[in-house]
C-alpha cells in the first residue's frame, strides 16, 4: 500500500470502518444497508474528529436505510425544494418572502456545494463573510434558522447525516437601546400631525401601540365608538411574490392575518383617540357625499387609512409619510416602530400592569413584554423607591 499522503489509511474504528488523509481533508469509510444491499458510503472532514462523529452517526443508521441513491443534490437544489415543500404552504406571505430573500444570500455563497458535504467550517465562512458585509447579530441568526431548518427536513428524507450548524459560533446579541419619545416630543409631534390628514394615523399609532400594518387593516367596522373599543382583526402589507427558483414575479399590497394568535385583540382607546377617529369620521362622510350617487359613498367596511389612489395604506407608506411630515416641521426622524415603543413606556409610567400591557401589544408571551421594556422598568422602579425614600422622610423614618 502506497505510503503517499494524500492516501494513507488509519487502523479501523472499533473495527466499523477506516480513515485516510485526502490532501488536506480526511475521508472515512462505513460499510451500510442501502435499499437491502451493502454499500460503502465515504464521509469527509477537515479533522479526523469530525469525519469520526460522521463514521458514529452513520453506525447508528446503518441498519435503516439510511442513505438514498440521490446523494448528489446542491444546497441550492435542496433549499428550493424545502421552501416549495416546507415552508410556502405553511408560513404567511411577508415571513416566505424574508425566507426566500435570505435564502437568495445563501445561494450566492454556498448554493454549488452538495448537500452532504457542507461542514462546519464552511457554515463558518459564510457567517464570518455576512459580518464583513455588516449584516447585524440579529440578521445571522435568521440565515442560521433557515439553514438549520433546512438541514433538519433534508435529515428527516435522510439526504443528509448530521446537521453542520450545531455548535456554530454566532456573534453576542446586543441590547439596543429603544427609541422613545419624551413626554415633550411626543406632545410637539402630536401637535404638529393634527395639521397634516394623515397625521391622524400616526397620532392613533402613539396612543394604541398597533402595529403599522395592524392599523393599516383598520376597517370603520372595527371600531366601537360607545365601549371606546378597537378590534385588531387583519392587516396590509407590501408583499413581493417569487416562483420557484425565486425569481420576482410582482409586488402587491396584500391583505394578511395578524402576526399571531394573540394579535387578535381589542384595544381599549383613550378619549382623544376616540374624540380624533370620530372627527375623521365625519370628515370622510363629508368627503364622500358627493360621490354617493355613484354608489361610492362612505362605507363601514372601507378602510380608515387610504392613499389619494384609495388604496388601504401600508407600513412603507406610513414610513415614508412619517419622516417627510417630521422633516417639514424640523423635527428628528421618528421610526414607525418607536411610535409603539412610546406608547408602551408610557403605558409603564402610568403604572399599567405589564401582563395587561401585553395583552394591549399583542405580544405571544408576558416574557416578550418584559425583556422588550426591562431598561423602562428599570427606571419606573428608581422612581418609584425615590418617592418612598420622600415618604419615608417625612415620617422621619429615613
Amino acid at each position: 500500500m502506497s505510503k503517499s499522503s494524500n492516501s494513507k489509511v488509519s487502523r479501523r474504528i472499533k473495527g466499523e470502518g477506516t480513515i485516510r488523509k485526502r490532501g488536506n481533508n480526511y475521508e472515512g469509510r462505513v460499510t451500510v444497508n442501502v435499499n437491502g444491499k451493502s454499500k460503502q458510503i465515504s464521509v469527509y472532514g477537515k479533522t479526523q474528529r469530525i469525519v469520526i462523529q460522521k463514521m458514529q452517526e452513520l453506525r447508528r443508521q446503518k441498519d435503516d436505510n439510511y442513505f438514498i441513491d440521490n446523494n448528489n443534490i446542491t444546497l441550492e437544489e435542496w433549499i428550493k425544494e424545502w421552501m416549495k415543500v416546507y415552508k410556502k404552504p405553511y408560513v404567511s406571505p411577508r415571513t416566505f418572502q424574508g425566507y426566500v430573500e435570505k435564502s437568495k444570500t445563501i445561494i450566492e455563497h454556498l448554493g454549488n456545494m452538495q448537500l452532504q458535504k457542507i461542514e462546519l467550517y464552511h457554515l463558518q465562512k459564510f457567517i464570518s463573510e455576512l459580518q464583513k458585509e455588516g449584516k447585524s447579530p440579529k440578521s445571522l441568526r435568521h440565515y442560521t434558522s433557515i439553514l438549520k431548518m433546512c438541514f433538519d427536513d433534508a435529515i428527516m428524507c435522510r439526504l443528509m447525516i448530521m446537521n453542520p450548524t450545531k455548535k456554530l459560533k454566532l456573534p453576542t446579541m446586543r441590547r439596543k437601546e429603544l427609541k422613545i419619545m419624551t413626554k415633550e416630543e411626543q406632545q410637539v409631534f402630536e401637535g404638529f400631525m393634527k395639521e397634516h390628514t394623515m397625521g391622524i394615523a400616526y397620532i392613533v399609532l402613539v396612543n394604541t401601540g398597533l402595529r403599522a400594518g395592524e392599523l393599516s387593516g383598520l376597517t370603520w367596522k372595527d371600531i366601537d365608538f360607545d365601549n371606546k373599543a378597537l378590534y385588531v382583526r387583519r392587516g396590509v402589507q407590501k408583499i413581493t411574490t417569487y416562483d420557484d427558483d425565486f425569481n420576482k414575479i410582482k409586488r402587491e399590497r396584500k391583505i394578511t392575518d395578524v402576526k399571531t394568535e394573540n394579535s387578535y385583540r381589542v384595544v381599549p382607546m383613550l378619549d382623544k383617540v376616540v374624540r380624533i377617529l370620530k372627527e375623521y369620521k365625519e370628515q370622510k362622510i363629508k368627503e364622500s357625499e358627493e360621490l354617493a350617487e355613484l354608489g361610492e359613498g362612505f362605507k363601514e367596511d372601507d378602510f380608515i387609512f387610504k392613499t389619494k389612489s384609495n388604496n388601504p395604506i401600508n407600513s412603507e407608506y406610513l414610513r415614508k409619510h412619517c419622516q417627510q411630515i417630521c422633516e417639514s416641521h424640523n423635527f428628528r426622524k421618528v421610526g414607525i416602530h418607536e411610535l409603539r415603543h412610546t406608547f408602551a413606556t408610557r403605558a409603564i409610567e402610568a403604572g399599567i400592569d405589564l401582563r395587561v400591557l401585553q395583552e394591549i401589544l399583542g405580544h405571544a408571551s408576558y416574557s416578550t413584554t418584559a425583556d422588550i421594556y426591562v431598561h423602562i422598568l428599570g427606571q419606573v422602579k428608581l422612581t418609584q423607591m425615590n418617592r418612598l425614600e420622600a415618604y419615608l422622610d417625612d415620617l422621619k423614618m429615613a
